[in-house]
């Protein structure tokens, strides 16, 4: 199971975090297949910033085994959709793998 807690709840809409959930969940089956010693339960912090790449909009990284950060920036040039759209989904897998 994917979790995602936010940060802030009004910092993205209710639809860029069902974008976020639809994923998420089409993602961990991919990543379970891969890793497989991964954890039951996964969480992905995320939060809205302006401390990320600049080129893709996001930064990612694993806090401890079954935990991910996961900071976007809601103004970037690319939009929210295409960030998660094009980020999310190699952040979890890139995440997941750091802290096995």
């Amino acid at each position: 199971m994917i979790r995602l807690q936010f940060e802030d709840e009004k910092a993205f809409s209710s639809r860029e975090r069902a974008h976020m959930e639809e994923v998420s969940a089409e993602a961990e089956p991919a990543i379970r297949k891969y890793l497989p010693a991964l954890a039951h339960e996964i969480i992905v912090n995320v939060s809205a910033g302006k401390r990320v790449i600049p080129e893709v909009g996001h930064l990612g990284m694993a806090q401890a085994p079954g935990v991910i950060s996961w900071r976007l920036d809601p103004s970037h040039r690319l939009g929210t959709d295409a960030i998660i759209s094009e980020g999310l989904r190699p952040t979890l897998f890139h995440g997941s793998s750091d802290r096995l």
